[in-house]
């Protein structure tokens, strides 16, 4: 059975290509409206139907879930028990392409534009896979339903809506991130902490960061006699901070080294110690805490500012399985309790993991290793997936180990081979889950 779908999604390279193309073709940012039937934007509605139309053409059922999701099932009148979950969604395109963004341009093997990996291309694959099982008759113990998103890009509101309504399967992986699987994303902290400079301070403003998920790449303080002082770094996402070099911490050392007699030494040494260079496992903020299966916490100082005098540090930081964001506040209010700082602002995420040795990824793993070779393992990261918040759902593909196929950034690109190669991955483990006892 599994050689029959194998074959027909041989013979589908031209028709995912094609579909592709026709979802570049739209600019689905998400952009919020009031209209009911486009509640994230025209563009994002249009790809959405698009896609839908599309799984019509291959005799699948869909439904159009208030413009928040489309569900795509295999059966009719039958709840769905296994799921994939991709979104329509792209982030801005930005500048610097040499190739079109919205036009599925191929070059070198590769085709190019904006959601080709992220998670437009991911989609296509999950819908060939399913169209292909269908299409070879196939007898499901379990039924698919495959759910397009359209806001994972700006909050993930549509999975909330989906959740509401009932509609996610009981078992998910989501095409939305690396294989082999991501079975554990760590939590995440962040929090402010705050101190008021003296008045006879000379130092005048202060800003380094332009996101809290990311090292800063330039910081900048000013002085009251009009004295400017820089710094540069190397930016890195939040998630892996030790790739960077954060421009805020070397401006401290600059500036602890130049005013050792202004009155608010003290409070920039402290500010300098809370997060001294090349130190990321939040060790000076007495918040270290590391495990063997997420692996060891992470701690990125994201934005400094200086306004009506008083200095606001914020922090982003990834937490592993064995703490959580109560007990990280915990200690680092009994850390900063004998310094200038406080915290003003908190906000806590809870881990996700789910157990390496369930059937479910067994099976997802056995069908990446069976497909293509290579060793199936699980791994954790300390970003975010669209499964975060969807007990039991897992990360599956679409970037193969040490693939960079340029998420986010200009000329994104999915090989053309790996359209069906991805296909043949998912259909492999739909089949496979049909035998499991979920």
């Amino acid at each position: 059975m599994k050689q029959r779908v194998f074959s027909k999604l041989d013979g589908m390279k031209d028709e995912a290509i094609a579909l592709l193309r026709t979802l570049l073709s739209f600019d689905s940012v998400d952009t919020p409206t009031s209209d009911p039937d486009a509640p994230h934007g025209e563009a994002v509605a249009g790809c959405l139907a698009a896609a839908l139309n599309a799984a019509k053409d291959y005799g699948l059922l869909t439904t159009n879930l208030d413009g928040e999701a489309g569900l795509i099932d295999s059966d009719e009148g039958i709840s769905p028990k296994i799921g994939m979950l991709c979104h329509l969604d792209v982030v801005p395109a930005g500048e610097g392409w040499s190739h079109d963004p919205f036009k599925g341009e191929i070059e070198d093997g590769k085709l190019f534009g904006r959601g080709t990996s992220d998670d437009k291309g991911p989609f296509v694959c999950a819908l060939l896979a399913l169209a292909a099982i269908r299409a070879c008759d196939v007898p499901l113990k379990y039924p698919i339903r495959l759910i397009a998103g359209t806001c994972e890009e700006t909050g993930s509101a549509d999975i909330a809506h989906c959740k509401k309504c009932g509609v996610i399967p009981p078992y998910v992986f989501s095409p939305d991130a690396n294989y082999p699987v991501v079975n554990t994303e760590k939590g995440m902290a962040r929090f402010s902490v705050s101190a008021t400079l003296p008045e006879d301070s000379a130092l005048s403003s202060l800003s380094g960061g332009e996101v809290l998920n990311m090292v800063p790449q330039s910081a900048a303080a000013t002085l009251k006699d009009g004295t400017i002082i820089k710094a540069e770094g190397k930016s890195a996402h939040a998630s892996t901070p030790e790739l960077g070099e954060n421009a805020v911490t070397s401006l401290f050392e600059i500036l602890c080294a130049q005013l050792q007699s202004d009155p608010a030494y003290g409070i920039l040494e402290t500010a300098r110690g809370l997060h001294p260079p090349h130190v990321t496992d939040g060790s000076p903020l007495g918040i270290e805490a590391s495990d063997e299966i997420s692996g060891s916490l992470t701690c990125s100082l994201g934005l400094a500012r200086l306004e009506d005098g008083v200095l606001t540090l914020s922090f982003d930081v990834r937490h592993p399985l064995c703490t959580s964001a109560d007990e990280i506040r915990e200690k680092l209010e009994a850390r900063l309790c004998s310094t200038p700082f406080s915290v003003t602002k908190f906000q806590g995420i809870a881990p996700h993991h789910v157990d390496e040795n369930s059937p479910f990824v067994q099976s997802l793993l056995s069908a990446y290793t069976e497909v293509t070779g290579l060793e199936g393992y699980c791994i954790a990261i300390g970003g975010g997936t669209y499964v975060h918040d969807i007990d039991g759902g897992v990360a599956f593909g679409t970037c193969f180990p040490n693939q960079d196929c340029r998420i986010h950034s200009p000329d994104e690109f999915i090989p053309v081979e790996d359209l069906i190669l991805n296909a043949k991955i998912f259909a492999a483990a739909l089949l496979k889950l049909q035998d499991q006892t979920l």
